[in-house]
């Protein structure tokens, strides 16, 4: 993946340290001192949105390079070529993750956004990033409809979780009202069990004291 995980790169075999040519030209683009070559698999390519990311031809040594940038890290990820040649991908090593815990500390990062599972600028360095953020332009069409989609998307997520949150409530309250049930019953059989127990116990007091009072009455008779 990307540092952002817009990108997913999806490889055939393992990823080798670049070599040779190949590998020159595309650091030099990339300014890095490291590159990965591989194979894509079947799977190819995936990317999250399309929209942030650019692909350009470059033309060295005799092949054919697609190479595709993600807007969000603002880097150069990796290029491709058709055809024969080897290796048929190189990969920008400061621009990738190549583990699971990399990939979990960004999900776990503040600066992930669950809306579009992205890794996103890190507010807390620059927090007018939030305040100079422009309004699209009216009068251009295409920036104009995916201002939209992305403030579609937004109200669809806190939509989601809204509907999720009421559920959860909705649930709590259900459960909440089961134990409120349970209580008052057994509050009523407790208070019944504990008035058994002392007119039981007072029963048993008068008693002997009938007998007692009977048998003195008798005696005074006689």
């Amino acid at each position: 993946s990307c540092g952002c995980l817009n990108f997913t790169i999806h490889l055939s075999g393992e990823i080798e340290k670049a070599k040779g040519k190949e590998a020159t030209w595309f650091l030099e683009r990339t300014n890095t001192k490291q590159a990965y070559e591989g194979t894509l698999s079947l799977a190819g390519i995936v990317k999250l949105y399309d929209f942030l990311s650019t692909e350009r031809i470059v033309q060295t040594g005799g092949s054919q390079w697609k190479v595709m940038r993600c807007l969000n890290c603002q880097k150069d990820i990796c290029c491709s070529r058709e055809g024969r040649g080897s290796p048929s991908l190189l990969l920008n090593s400061s621009s990738i993750i190549t583990t699971k815990e990399k990939t979990q500390a960004v999900l776990q990062s503040p600066n992930f956004s669950p809306v579009f599972g992205l890794l996103l600028s890190d507010r807390s360095i620059d927090p007018s990033i939030l305040l100079a953020t422009p309004s699209p332009d009216p009068g251009n069409r295409a920036e104009t409809l995916l201002f939209q989609n992305l403030q579609t998307k937004v109200s669809k997520f806190i939509d989601e979780e809204t509907e999720a949150m009421n559920e959860r409530i909705a649930e709590f309250k259900k459960k909440e009202e089961e134990k409120l049930q349970k209580l008052q019953s057994q509050a009523v059989n407790d208070r019944k069990c504990l008035w058994y127990t002392l007119s039981s116990s007072s029963s048993s007091s008068r008693s002997p004291s009938s007998t007692s009072s009977s048998s003195s009455s008798s005696s005074s008779s006689s």
